[in-house]
């Protein structure tokens, strides 16, 4: 994983600890968030839980 060694992260090296800015760090974290897999023929990410919910709350209305 690139981080701050390798340049991707910017950060200031004080002592024993390593100083990054808030907006350096949302730039990283957004740069490397994870998205949820798509699902084949269109389905969703729910779990069993929530896909029944889902389909109760349909069926009522």
């Amino acid at each position: 994983m690139l981080t701050i060694k390798d340049g991707e992260l910017r950060a200031i090296d004080i002592g024993k600890g390593w100083r990054i800015g808030p907006e350096d760090l949302d730039a990283f974290l957004e740069g490397h968030a994870t998205r949820p897999a798509a699902r084949p023929n269109g389905g969703t990410n729910t779990s069993p839980e929530e896909a029944a919910a889902q389909k109760t709350k349909e069926q009522k209305n």
